[in-house]
């Protein structure tokens, strides 16, 4: 074929193609930084955990955003970030793994995402550090999910496991998980296919797309920090109902409930330790719960599931009693550390030493810090310090190295 002869209108237009083919390129670029959008589009936050009631429909998608957490009787407060799949971790996960690095995905509740602490300071992040001193290259992900169960994580196992095929599943229970629901509906339905976003697709098309169907956009640069805890008489804070403000009213220390109504304390730690005296004293059945889990992780290729148990601040000392108490209709509470409320981390003992499964229970660790003075959680607020979670990560280090 003969280049086209000099002055003719093909060789003008393929001049002029090749000379805006770098802008084009430079553009796209441009876009894919500015708009990082998920590799796997149909995988976010939102499809998981507790539905707020106060919102009617769809859920918007939670993609690159910053969001505050207080805690004001405390002294203290977070940001948490989170990434492109709404999930708090500093990485956008890409799907295919690395052969060079084991694939940690970490699952569970408020105390896997961290709240109240930083977002160095998680449990995921500080095993990361803990494996980075050590030499051991991993990849971690934090799944944590705030105000997620059983039934949640089942979810999400169900779907993310599958798509991002880890190596090491870390579990981590929580007080309030059980009693569990059974499992069936959640980890029987089929695994879906995983449909990645083409990459070739120029990104202003999937940018324009998306805001056509009023989906988030995604920003490299996060937006405005949204607070988490909101103020009465916005529905999303619990005490905007005038029969709960009520209520609560009647037990509830007046200054604490002034910080509650004002979204700086979370209203959601409403009658807590009457909640957690019940839920310690109900014997719970986990094996059925862990057989489950396991079969299903063994099925899609995980070649450990290990699982971990955290105690709730007033099962592990009286310190935080007399705090609990003035949020809380429950009053008069000496201990919660008698063998009557000492349920959950032995029964998931036990059923993990059945099926093989590596099992950690944080109880004594936790208790023992706590007795030499550490208080490792907020007074208030029922989740952890910094060095709390760090210490739940270094145990759970420990446990990952005593497997491999």
């Amino acid at each position: 074929m003969s280049w086209p002869k000099k002055g003719s209108w093909v060789r003008r237009n393929l001049a002029g193609a090749l000379l805006l083919l770098p802008v084009l390129l430079l553009q796209e670029a441009a876009f894919r930084w500015v708009f990082p959008t998920p590799e796997y589009p149909s995988f976010n936050r939102v499809h998981y955990g507790p539905r707020p009631k106060w919102v009617y429909g769809p859920l918007r998608e939670n993609m690159n955003s910053r969001y505050l957490y207080r805690s004001k009787p405390d002294g203290t407060e977070s940001i948490n970030s989170v990434n492109v799949y709404g999930f708090r971790d500093p990485s956008d996960w890409p799907v295919a793994k690395s052969d060079e690095r084991t694939r940690v995905m970490f699952i569970g509740d408020s105390f896997v995402e961290g709240l109240l602490t930083d977002d160095e300071h998680t449990i995921p992040a500080q095993f990361a550090r803990q494996a980075e001193r050590a030499g051991t290259p991993v990849e971690v992900m934090n799944l944590g999910i705030s105000g997620a169960g059983v039934t949640d994580y089942a979810s999400l196992i169900h779907d993310a496991v599958p798509a991002f095929k880890p190596d090491v599943v870390m579990l981590v229970f929580y007080e309030n998980d059980f009693p569990a629901p059974p499992l069936e509906f959640e980890l029987a339905r089929p695994v879906r296919s995983v449909r990645l976003a083409n990459a070739w697709t120029p990104r202003a098309v999937t940018v324009v797309k998306r805001a056509l169907n009023h989906r988030t956009l995604p920003r490299r640069r996060p937006g405005a920090i949204s607070p988490v805890y909101f103020k009465v008489p916005d529905p999303g804070n619990p005490l905007s109902n005038p029969t709960t403000r009520a209520r609560s009213a009647r037990y509830v220390d007046p200054e604490l409930m002034t910080e509650m109504t004002d979204g700086t304390l979370s209203p959601w730690l409403l009658d807590h330790l009457t909640h957690t005296e019940k839920s310690l004293r109900a014997p719970i059945d986990a094996a059925g719960l862990l057989r489950q889990l396991q079969a299903f992780t063994k099925e899609q290729g995980v070649k450990q599931l290990i699982l971990a148990f955290i105690p709730p601040a007033v099962q592990v000392s009286n310190y935080y009693i007399a705090f609990a108490e003035r949020l809380s209709e429950l009053k008069g509470v000496t201990s919660l550390q008698g063998p009557e409320y000492q349920k959950h981390g032995p029964a998931l003992a036990t059923a993990s030493a059945a099926l093989g499964i590596p099992f950690l229970d944080f109880s004594e660790d936790l208790r023992k810090e706590e007795a030499n003075g550490n208080h490792l959680y907020w007074n208030y607020d029922t989740h952890m310090r910094a060095a709390g979670y760090g210490l739940v990560a270094r145990g759970l280090w420990g446990l990952y190295r005593a497997q491999h």
